[in-house]
Protein backbone atom coordinates (compact mmCIF):
# COMPACT_ATOMS: atom_id res chain seq x y z
CA UNK A 1 0.00 0.00 0.00
CA UNK A 2 1.01 3.61 -0.57
CA UNK A 3 0.67 6.27 2.13
CA UNK A 4 -0.81 9.69 1.35
CA UNK A 5 -0.10 12.57 3.74
CA UNK A 6 -2.45 15.56 4.05
CA UNK A 7 -0.62 18.82 3.39
CA UNK A 8 -1.70 22.47 3.45
CA UNK A 9 -1.25 24.61 0.34
CA UNK A 10 1.73 26.23 2.08
CA UNK A 11 3.50 22.87 2.12
CA UNK A 12 2.93 22.37 5.86
CA UNK A 13 2.39 18.70 6.66
CA UNK A 14 -0.46 17.87 9.02
CA UNK A 15 0.83 15.16 11.42
CA UNK A 16 -1.10 11.89 11.72
CA UNK A 17 -3.55 12.79 8.93
CA UNK A 18 -2.85 10.06 6.40
CA UNK A 19 -4.69 7.67 4.11
CA UNK A 20 -3.46 4.47 2.54
CA UNK A 21 -4.07 3.36 -1.04
CA UNK A 22 -4.00 -0.32 -2.09
CA UNK A 23 -3.85 -0.73 -5.86
CA UNK A 24 -4.71 -4.44 -5.96
CA UNK A 25 -8.15 -3.86 -4.44
CA UNK A 26 -8.58 -0.19 -5.43
CA UNK A 27 -9.06 0.67 -1.77
CA UNK A 28 -8.69 3.89 0.20
CA UNK A 29 -8.49 3.43 3.97
CA UNK A 30 -7.82 5.46 7.08
CA UNK A 31 -4.21 5.23 8.21
CA UNK A 32 -3.35 8.02 10.65
CA UNK A 33 -4.31 8.38 14.30
CA UNK A 34 -6.08 11.70 13.67
CA UNK A 35 -9.15 12.62 11.58
CA UNK A 36 -10.57 11.47 9.23
CA UNK A 37 -11.58 8.08 10.59
CA UNK A 38 -14.42 7.09 8.28
CA UNK A 39 -14.57 7.22 4.47
CA UNK A 40 -17.34 7.27 1.87
CA UNK A 41 -17.35 6.91 -1.90
CA UNK A 42 -19.73 9.22 -3.82
CA UNK A 43 -21.79 9.83 -0.70
CA UNK A 44 -22.52 13.07 1.12
CA UNK A 45 -23.54 11.32 4.33
CA UNK A 46 -21.25 10.26 7.14
CA UNK A 47 -20.45 6.57 7.53
CA UNK A 48 -18.95 4.13 10.00
CA UNK A 49 -16.62 2.30 7.64
CA UNK A 50 -12.91 3.09 7.67
CA UNK A 51 -12.30 2.10 4.03
CA UNK A 52 -13.87 2.13 0.56
CA UNK A 53 -13.02 -0.45 -2.13
CA UNK A 54 -13.54 -0.79 -5.86
CA UNK A 55 -12.70 2.87 -6.39
CA UNK A 56 -12.43 4.10 -9.99
CA UNK A 57 -11.27 7.34 -11.57
CA UNK A 58 -13.73 10.15 -10.95
CA UNK A 59 -15.13 8.73 -7.72
CA UNK A 60 -15.42 11.32 -4.96
CA UNK A 61 -13.81 10.23 -1.72
CA UNK A 62 -14.90 11.99 1.46
CA UNK A 63 -13.44 11.61 4.94
CA UNK A 64 -15.45 12.02 8.16
CA UNK A 65 -14.74 12.61 11.81
CA UNK A 66 -15.53 9.90 14.32
CA UNK A 67 -17.49 12.31 16.52
CA UNK A 68 -19.67 13.65 15.14
CA UNK A 69 -19.66 11.56 11.96
CA UNK A 70 -21.45 14.32 10.06
CA UNK A 71 -18.35 16.55 9.95
CA UNK A 72 -16.10 16.15 6.92
CA UNK A 73 -12.32 15.87 7.06
CA UNK A 74 -11.12 15.26 3.51
CA UNK A 75 -12.66 15.54 0.06
CA UNK A 76 -11.08 14.65 -3.29
CA UNK A 77 -11.76 13.07 -6.67
CA UNK A 78 -9.90 9.82 -7.27
CA UNK A 79 -7.58 10.38 -10.25
CA UNK A 80 -6.61 8.01 -13.02
CA UNK A 81 -3.06 6.79 -13.45
CA UNK A 82 -0.50 5.12 -11.22
CA UNK A 83 -0.87 6.28 -7.61
CA UNK A 84 2.06 4.21 -6.34
CA UNK A 85 4.56 6.96 -7.14
CA UNK A 86 6.17 9.05 -4.41
CA UNK A 87 5.39 12.73 -4.89
CA UNK A 88 2.01 12.21 -6.55
CA UNK A 89 -0.44 14.86 -5.34
CA UNK A 90 -4.24 14.66 -5.16
CA UNK A 91 -5.74 18.09 -4.62
CA UNK A 92 -8.73 18.70 -2.36
CA UNK A 93 -12.10 19.28 -4.03
CA UNK A 94 -13.25 21.46 -1.12
CA UNK A 95 -11.63 22.87 2.00
CA UNK A 96 -12.75 20.64 4.87
CA UNK A 97 -9.84 21.37 7.21
CA UNK A 98 -10.23 25.14 7.27
CA UNK A 99 -6.81 25.57 5.74
CA UNK A 100 -7.88 27.46 2.64
CA UNK A 101 -7.82 26.34 -1.00
CA UNK A 102 -4.97 24.37 -2.52
CA UNK A 103 -4.47 21.65 0.10
CA UNK A 104 -3.60 18.19 -1.13
CA UNK A 105 -2.79 14.57 -0.27
CA UNK A 106 0.75 13.60 -1.27
CA UNK A 107 2.20 10.13 -1.66
CA UNK A 108 5.06 9.84 0.83
CA UNK A 109 5.78 6.10 0.66
CA UNK A 110 5.10 3.22 -1.69
CA UNK A 111 4.98 -0.57 -1.38
CA UNK A 112 8.28 -2.39 -0.94
CA UNK A 113 9.70 -3.54 -4.23
CA UNK A 114 8.64 -0.35 -5.98
CA UNK A 115 10.99 2.53 -6.65
CA UNK A 116 10.68 6.28 -6.96
CA UNK A 117 12.64 6.19 -10.19
CA UNK A 118 12.10 3.55 -12.84
CA UNK A 119 14.98 1.35 -13.95
CA UNK A 120 14.02 2.37 -17.48
CA UNK A 121 15.11 5.77 -18.74
CA UNK A 122 13.61 8.53 -20.80
CA UNK A 123 12.99 12.25 -21.03
CA UNK A 124 10.23 14.86 -21.21
CA UNK A 125 11.02 18.11 -23.03
CA UNK A 126 9.18 21.33 -23.81
CA UNK A 127 10.61 22.62 -27.06
CA UNK A 128 11.22 26.24 -28.08
CA UNK A 129 8.05 26.27 -30.20
CA UNK A 130 5.89 25.12 -27.24
CA UNK A 131 5.56 21.53 -28.39
CA UNK A 132 6.25 18.56 -26.09
CA UNK A 133 8.44 15.54 -26.70
CA UNK A 134 8.43 12.34 -24.64
CA UNK A 135 11.17 9.79 -25.22
CA UNK A 136 11.79 6.29 -23.88
CA UNK A 137 15.44 5.45 -24.44
CA UNK A 138 16.63 2.44 -26.37
CA UNK A 139 17.64 -0.26 -23.91
CA UNK A 140 14.51 0.25 -21.79
CA UNK A 141 12.12 -2.66 -21.40
CA UNK A 142 10.27 -3.07 -24.71
CA UNK A 143 7.54 -5.15 -23.05
CA UNK A 144 6.48 -2.23 -20.83
CA UNK A 145 3.72 0.27 -21.54
CA UNK A 146 4.84 3.80 -20.66
CA UNK A 147 2.18 6.26 -19.53
CA UNK A 148 2.11 10.03 -20.00
CA UNK A 149 0.09 12.03 -17.48
CA UNK A 150 -0.77 15.66 -16.79
CA UNK A 151 -1.34 16.49 -13.11
CA UNK A 152 -1.75 12.75 -12.37
CA UNK A 153 -4.37 12.22 -15.09
CA UNK A 154 -3.27 9.87 -17.88
CA UNK A 155 -3.27 11.44 -21.34
CA UNK A 156 -1.42 9.01 -23.59
CA UNK A 157 0.91 6.02 -23.61
CA UNK A 158 3.97 4.79 -25.44
CA UNK A 159 3.79 1.14 -26.49
CA UNK A 160 7.21 0.09 -27.78
CA UNK A 161 7.35 -1.47 -31.22
CA UNK A 162 10.53 -2.49 -32.95
CA UNK A 163 13.90 -1.08 -31.97
CA UNK A 164 13.99 1.93 -29.62
CA UNK A 165 14.05 4.74 -28.82
CA UNK A 166 10.29 5.28 -28.71
CA UNK A 167 8.52 8.63 -28.88
CA UNK A 168 5.27 10.47 -28.31
CA UNK A 169 5.00 14.12 -29.31
CA UNK A 170 2.48 16.94 -28.91
CA UNK A 171 2.39 20.01 -31.14
CA UNK A 172 2.08 23.44 -29.55
CA UNK A 173 -1.63 23.48 -30.44
CA UNK A 174 -2.18 20.05 -28.87
CA UNK A 175 -0.18 21.05 -25.77
CA UNK A 176 -2.31 24.18 -25.36
CA UNK A 177 -5.57 22.30 -25.91
CA UNK A 178 -4.75 19.58 -23.35
CA UNK A 179 -3.31 21.92 -20.74
CA UNK A 180 -0.29 23.01 -18.73
CA UNK A 181 1.05 21.72 -15.43
CA UNK A 182 3.15 18.76 -14.31
CA UNK A 183 3.66 16.28 -17.12
CA UNK A 184 5.06 12.88 -16.21
CA UNK A 185 6.45 9.91 -18.11
CA UNK A 186 6.30 6.76 -16.01
CA UNK A 187 5.95 2.98 -15.99
CA UNK A 188 4.58 0.52 -13.44
CA UNK A 189 7.70 0.79 -11.28
CA UNK A 190 8.29 4.51 -11.15
CA UNK A 191 9.03 7.78 -12.89
CA UNK A 192 11.20 8.21 -15.97
CA UNK A 193 10.83 11.99 -16.27
CA UNK A 194 8.85 14.97 -14.98
CA UNK A 195 8.45 18.42 -16.50
CA UNK A 196 6.38 21.44 -15.43
CA UNK A 197 4.98 23.57 -18.23
CA UNK A 198 3.31 26.98 -18.19
CA UNK A 199 1.35 28.84 -20.84
CA UNK A 200 3.55 31.26 -22.80
CA UNK A 201 2.83 34.98 -22.60
CA UNK A 202 2.52 35.07 -26.37
CA UNK A 203 2.01 32.56 -29.15
CA UNK A 204 5.37 31.16 -30.29
CA UNK A 205 6.49 32.60 -33.61
CA UNK A 206 5.60 30.58 -36.65
CA UNK A 207 8.60 29.40 -38.58
CA UNK A 208 8.09 30.47 -42.21
CA UNK A 209 8.08 27.65 -44.74
CA UNK A 210 11.06 27.17 -46.96
CA UNK A 211 10.37 28.64 -50.41
CA UNK A 212 12.06 27.87 -53.66
CA UNK A 213 12.34 30.62 -56.22
CA UNK A 214 10.79 29.80 -59.58
CA UNK A 215 12.34 32.80 -61.33
CA UNK A 216 14.42 31.86 -64.35
CA UNK A 217 16.97 33.85 -66.25
CA UNK A 218 16.65 33.91 -70.01
CA UNK A 219 19.63 34.74 -72.17
CA UNK A 220 19.14 35.90 -75.74
CA UNK A 221 21.80 36.00 -78.39
CA UNK A 222 21.29 38.46 -81.26
CA UNK A 223 23.18 37.87 -84.46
Amino acid sequence: MSIYQFTYSTGTIVPNVTLKWTTSTSTWADEGSDQPVYLTNNSTSGATTTFVSGVIAGDRIRGWKSNPITVQRGDFFHPSGNLDVVGTKIYSATDTFGSGPGSYWECVSIPSGMTLNSLNTGSATQNMDGSLSFLVNAGSDSSETYAISLNNVDKASIVPSGVGPWYHNYTYAQHTAIGYGTWRLYDQNGVLADISTTAPSATPPVVPPVTVSTTRKVFCNFW
